[in-house]
């Protein structure tokens, strides 16, 4: 498939996404601090919260989430 083609089939596809979605109604989300929403059993180590508390980041290595 040339370069051209796949452009113009990206483009239709998010078109098409669209149209779809602008059907949809709007979602009311509201925004809370971390501690309020979740609470974490283990692992407080691998969590970094913002000083803000609006933004969380999460630590992975290979102990941690790993699929036995």
């Amino acid at each position: 498939m040339a370069a051209g083609a796949v452009v113009a089939t990206a483009l239709l596809v998010l078109a098409a996404a669209a149209a779809a979605v602008s059907g949809l109604p709007a979602i009311n989300v509201t925004a809370m601090v971390f501690e309020e929403g979740y609470a974490p059993l283990f692992g407080q180590d691998h969590i970094l919260r913002s000083a803000d508390g609006r933004t969380v980041s999460l630590l992975l290595d290979r102990s941690t989430g790993e699929l036995s």
